[in-house]
């Protein structure tokens, strides 16, 4: 494994177990961009031409770029390319305005930037709606698709298409299925736009939402798988994704029988009927985060910083045995996040860390 150091100010933060972090990517010409909060809470966003083997830095993002309020100090922030549109798109939700939306657009051909969104809200049932979420791109479609909760009163899931040349939020939609407490995560397969949605109830029930993929009911469900895994269990986090075939897979993180688990099911694209369900023994102290990505073979990974030595690990699983390594080298490696990239066409997975030691 080769590791390169982008920048040596980065600020010490911390995310959410449940947080969609998106923070490095590839854009059309394989090109890597990373974005890293420094120590000011500024975003610096850095581009590598040569594999990653140096980074140069293409814009420092800060609360002066917009004028609709400040946004700045967060960790609430997502990158991501935008395929066929030669853009990498940042966007910005801030810590205390939750329902204010920030963005920066890349032009990776013209080697220009410019401001996107500038506090713009996520229109739905409720104005004041807690729009972090999970941000994707739907390659079948060229749209940039965003989901949302509303906390409170907690009855809606939030759907929006963030229009990349007027920088609104657009096409807005709310459905039940949101209480606060539910744990989201959203993924579109770039092949045919069809999104995932999974989240869990306290009683060990799980759901995976296979939903519609049209301009205006992408919030809407075609399939859903519910899997019923009994109590007590304490849920800390989920996340899904597709294969190179289209099939949806989804894992959790939970707690149960005084340890920390791994839990992952690949279902069929067509009905979501189940074809592989396993797990994984992560440990007795509790993560600080965990990510899942997938490879061009299909083998999955799943990228955490262990409570036990607060090091970042990767736990390969290739659909038979699962295989832990240690990144980090001890460097404290916090806040591991691979890039998610369906279809992968590389073996090679891209991740950031924070080395604190």
């Amino acid at each position: 494994m080769a590791e390169t150091t982008i920048m040596n100010v980065a600020g010490t933060f911390s995310v959410g177990l449940d947080a969609q972090a998106q923070w490095i990517c590839r854009d059309d010409n394989d090109h890597y961009w990373s974005v890293v909060r420094d120590t000011t809470g500024n975003l610096r966003v850095y581009k590598s031409i040569n594999s990653g083997a140096t980074w140069l830095l293409k814009k420092t993002v800060t609360n002066a770029d917009f004028s609709g309020g400040n946004p700045l100090p967060t960790d609430k922030f997502q990158l991501v390319n935008c395929t066929g549109q030669n853009m990498i798109y940042l966007r910005i939700v801030g810590l205390t305005n939750k329902y204010l939306n920030y963005s920066w657009k890349f032009n990776v051909t013209a080697d220009t930037n410019q401001k996107g969104m500038d506090a713009v809200k996520m229109t739905v049932s409720y104005s004041d709606v807690n729009t972090y979420g999970c941000m994707a791109w739907d390659a079948a479609n060229s749209r940039l698709l965003v989901i949302a909760y509303t906390p409170s009163p907690g009855t809606d899931t939030n759907y929006g298409e963030i229009n990349l040349s007027t920088n609104t939020i657009s096409n807005t939609s709310s459905v039940g299925g949101g209480d606060g407490v539910q744990r989201y995560a959203y993924y579109i397969n770039p092949t045919d736009g069809y999104g995932y949605e999974v989240f869990a109830l306290g009683n060990g029930i799980v759901y995976l939402h296979k939903k519609k993929n049209g301009a205006s009911d992408y919030g809407n469900n075609l399939l859903t798988f519910n899997a019923n895994w009994g109590s007590p269990i304490t849920w800390l986090n989920m996340g899904v994704i597709t294969d190179s075939n289209g099939d949806p897979i989804f894992y959790a993180l939970y707690y149960h029988s005084s340890y920390y688990r791994i839990r992952v099911q690949r279902h069929n694209k067509s009905d979501l009927s189940l074809h592989v369900d396993d797990n994984y023994v992560v440990g007795l102290i509790l993560p600080e985060i965990c990510n899942m990505t997938i490879d061009g073979n299909d083998n999955l990974y799943f990228l955490l910083t262990k409570g036990e030595d607060q090091e970042a690990y990767s736990i390969k699983y290739d659909w038979s045995t699962f295989a832990e390594t240690k990144i980090s080298s001890d460097n404290d490696g916090q806040l591991v996040v691979p890039e998610i990239r369906v279809p992968a066409t590389s073996t090679t997975l891209l991740l950031t860390y924070q080395a604190t030691a």
